[in-house]
């Protein structure tokens, strides 16, 4: 007897774009390393445990075109990364006289894909959203610039005047700067950076092998970053009247920021690229190594 017709597929591959964020402090970076944690590790489990991959094409990346926009080192956190794949996506039921497309033929939920995966996923790694998009699209090659945030104390980047520009004597520290004159004049060490240099002493050379050191830095900038908003006051005593007038007692003062905030914008980055950058601006803003070691 001839072997049964296969039963017809009830699901499509189409292709879609995963934007989520995430904390890292959890994790070895977001691509999947060996024996430890990673977020993408977290994300192919979810997509796999919604049904969203046959299990034909479960156990390779590959098979469902699996691209990211960029990896991140171990404990850095993302607002924004991008993951493009192929999801199986459940067919719509045919209708007669139509004629079937291949945008038309399948069923997209994207609140419901965001849902099926925020379920299967720890706390603090989250989808926002799922779109479909084109077949030929790549969230790795078509990802123009990359932009990182890395956070600094304002105190680490505090300078102190020489003696002498207070009458003291030379070579003598005296008061700290201004913190907008520290913030600026670190900003421009950090601006030495831009524009299309190689990079090959601001990365493990161990991982430099086969990659080209040659990076374009299209802008960085600094900003202090709003500081924490001030404590609530306390609820007054019961029965105390709260039309009271107001006692004379000074208000205590406004909390001063102490981060700021150095933003890079750039193609693409070297492992432990970024953080390089920073500690070595920081050397140079203190004194510590001459501003042509750049």
């Amino acid at each position: 007897a001839p072997a049964p017709a296969p039963a017809p597929r009830r699901t499509a591959k189409r292709k879609v774009a995963v934007l989520l964020g995430f904390l890292g402090s959890a994790y070895h970076g977001f691509q999947i390393n060996p024996d430890v944690p990673t977020v993408e590790l977290h994300l192919i489990a979810a997509v796999r445990g919604a049904g969203l991959v046959s299990d034909a094409n479960a156990d390779s990346l590959q098979k469902i075109n699996w691209h990211r926009a960029s990896r991140t080192d171990r404990g850095v956190s993302a607002v924004g990364q991008v993951v493009s794949l192929k999801m199986e996506l459940p067919k719509k039921a045919p209708v007669a006289g139509a004629s079937a497309t291949a945008d038309g033929d399948v069923e997209f939920d994207a609140e419901a894909l965001v849902a099926a995966l925020n379920e299967r996923l720890p706390a603090d790694i989250r989808v926002f959203d799922v779109i479909r998009v084109v077949s030929g699209f790549s969230a790795h090659a078509l990802c123009r610039f990359r932009r990182y945030r890395y956070m600094v104390p304002v105190a680490a980047l505090r300078r102190r005047r020489a003696r002498a520009e207070e009458g003291g004597e030379e070579g003598e520290d005296g008061a700290l700067e201004a913190v907008e004159t520290s913030v600026a004049a670190f900003e421009g060490v950090l601006k030495t950076f831009e524009g299309t240099h190689s990079f090959h002493h601001f990365t493990v050379m161990s991982k430099l092998t086969g990659h080209d050191p040659m990076r374009f830095i299209r802008s960085i900038s600094v900003e202090m970053m709003p500081p924490p908003p001030s404590p609530s006051p306390a609820p007054p005593a019961a029965g105390t009247s709260t039309d009271a007038p107001p006692t004379g007692a000074p208000l205590p003062p406004a909390p001063a920021a102490d981060t700021v905030a150095v933003t890079l914008v750039g193609s693409s980055f070297l492992f432990h690229q970024i953080r390089k950058m920073v500690g070595t601006a920081l050397q140079i803003h203190h004194g510590h190594l001459p501003a042509a070691a750049l």
